[in-house]
């Protein structure tokens, strides 16, 4: 569980709605959820092994850290950047 991303954890979410919703209400069928769940399982492999090779790729998902304390000092203008 240490190398879980919040992505992994969003993708376990979308998981079991999806197998809910063909389970208990009947809407799609067992089909359909396995092809999406393959299919956001192929993304997140693919998304991986992006960031892997390359590292710019990696920072523009992930982002960088952001030094918002320097000195003992609040660094406001970074941390308003920071904040979106």
């Amino acid at each position: 569980m240490a190398d879980t991303t919040p992505f992994d954890f969003v993708l376990l979410l979308i998981f079991s709605k999806a197998l809910q919703s063909a389970l208990v209400d009947g809407d799609d069928s067992l089909t359909v959820v396995f092809v999406v769940i393959l299919t956001l399982v192929v993304l997140n492999i693919g998304m991986s092994l992006l960031k892997q090779r390359f590292h710019s790729f990696e920072r523009l998902l992930e982002g960088g850290p952001v030094v918002i304390v320097e000195d003992g000092r609040l660094l406001r203008e970074r941390m308003r950047r920071a904040g979106g």
